[in-house]
């Protein structure tokens, strides 16, 4: 049986690696390959048996009756689209270090053939520029899901980056927090938390932990008044505050921009040929940020205390560039 489970293995390894479509193998080929590579000798009616169980446990093999080729592999765990997609998603994350993002490519290659990964080598060999340097981003994400999983309180060093472009840490004293939840955004994990000493909701960002610890001490449990799927759910960037509504108004040029950044479900209303205008939900910071982002083609109409800062910004900006 043991020798019959190793057979059905190697086989399914052979197809993987060696088969596709367009790249059919021979009954000889089969057995030329598990001999050059694992110096097993197998007869053909050993093959067949072996391809005919992995059809029985549903792997998607097309055999010569079907072909009047050979055997190839034609269904994998992923499509080929899928499979660069998420590659292109691995390389473009800015919270998952160089290294790792190489590896997790790399495995998720071994999906495809040796035929079909040569299309997508350059995903490999181009070095990402802007990573964070933190490789212990995995090992934070583990700790985290197990202390929020736990209900139990964790520890950190915070860092940040300094002039010679290297993380440091903000303080010698770890933070401790009552871990509540992880989002993905802006290409970066944060961890949504209270601390002891403050009685708001925080986020921290994943990549910028080191030396995260799971404390044998239970958690808070979450504010009365904080709904998580709230925090979840925002489509602005990351800041700290209170929500208060802004009320914009855009140029029609960037309604995509608008609905990519802030979702279907808002209001659009005051339509005409050239502009729109659009309330939401927002930290004060994020708002202040997006209209300087688009600054000649979106404006603040409320509330009066954001546009008169924006106008400040303005002004300051215009004396600094016109020196």
């Amino acid at each position: 049986m043991r020798d019959e489970r190793r057979t059905i293995i190697l086989v399914l390894k052979v197809l993987e690696e060696h088969s596709d479509e367009k790249h059919i193998l021979s009954m000889s080929e089969i057995i030329s390959i598990i001999k050059h590579d694992w110096g097993i000798t197998l007869d053909r009616r050993t093959i067949t048996s072996s391809i005919k169980a992995l059809i029985e446990l549903e792997y998607d093999i097309s055999i010569y009756s079907e072909n009047k080729k050979g055997y190839y592999l034609r269904e994998r765990s992923f499509e080929i689209s899928e499979i660069v997609l998420m590659m292109d998603a691995i390389y473009s994350y800015r919270g998952i270090p160089s290294k790792q993002t190489t590896f997790l490519i790399e495995k998720l290659q071994k999906s495809l053939s040796k035929y079909q990964r040569k299309n997508y080598k350059n995903l490999v060999s181009v070095k990402p520029i802007i990573k964070t340097q933190n490789k212990q981003v995995f090992y934070n994400i583990e700790q985290l899901d197990e202390a929020i999983n736990q209900k139990k309180q964790v520890s950190f060093i915070y860092n940040s980056y300094g002039f010679d472009k290297q993380l440091k840490p903000r303080r010698s004293k770890p933070f401790i927090v009552n871990p509540y939840l992880m989002i993905s955004e802006n290409e970066h994990y944060y961890l949504i938390c209270e601390t002891n000493s403050h009685a708001n909701i925080s986020y921290y960002r994943v990549d910028r932990m080191t030396d995260v610890n799971i404390l044998d001490i239970d958690s808070k449990a979450v504010p009365e008044d904080v709904n998580l799927d709230n925090y979840s759910k925002k489509a602005a960037s990351i800041y700290y505050g209170d929500e208060e509504n802004f009320t914009f108004r855009c140029k029609n040029s960037i309604l995509s921009d608008v609905i990519d950044k802030f979702g279907v479900e808002i209001n659009l209303y005051n339509i005409t040929e050239e502009t729109f205008d659009f309330t939401i939900k927002l930290v004060d910071k994020a708002a202040l940020f997006f209209a300087l982002e688009y600054i000649s083609r979106c404006e603040i109409l409320m509330p009066k205390h954001a546009r008169e800062r924006m106008k400040r910004y303005v002004q300051s900006g215009m004396e600094r560039y016109m020196k």
